[in-house]
């Protein structure tokens, strides 16, 4: 359940992030951390594996 959110977030700060380098109404600083943190959370969502289920 956390996978899909985790890639939409990342995709939304990563959106977020780039209208702030190009609008000046935005700091920098804050561009920056919406582009760290949407990046470390597409590379989590992409490579959590999540529970897996051991049935047999």
């Amino acid at each position: 359940m956390t996978k899909p959110w985790l890639i939409v977030v990342g995709i939304y700060l990563l959106i977020m992030a780039i209208a702030g380098f190009s609008v000046a109404s935005m700091p920098m600083w804050h561009a920056w951390i919406d582009l760290i943190v949407g990046v470390i959370s597409l590379i989590i969502g992409f490579m959590d594996k999540g529970k897996q289920s051991s049935g047999s």
